[in-house]
């Protein structure tokens, strides 16, 4: 699977409606669990851990609010950013779809 990799802190880009599914996995020697706090607009959409060693998928449901893309903010929250490094490389992201 394709993937990009995210820090203590990334965002990405997705659909804006349907149920868009974010393949995600914590990458080998990351601490496990980890705790992901999505945002979206500054506001909390939803919390997930992911951990051990297989691909996890994020569902998020959204309506219709005009836009065709909307900007994901994902914050690991687990373990403190600051104890991971700002350049620590802590999930792979696989390409968001629609389900």
């Amino acid at each position: 699977m394709r993937y990009r990799r995210g820090g203590a802190a990334f965002s990405l880009y997705v659909p804006g409606s349907g149920t868009v599914v974010i393949p995600i996995r914590r990458v080998p020697g990351a601490p496990d669990p980890l705790r992901l706090e999505l945002r979206l607009d500054g506001r909390l959409i939803n919390a997930v851990h992911v951990g051990g060693d297989e691909w996890t998928s994020l569902r998020l449901t959204r309506r219709g609010e005009g836009r065709r893309f909307i900007l994901i903010e994902v914050t690991v929250t687990t373990p403190a950013p600051a104890e991971a490094g700002t350049d620590t490389v802590l999930v792979r992201v696989g390409k968001p779809y629609v389900q």
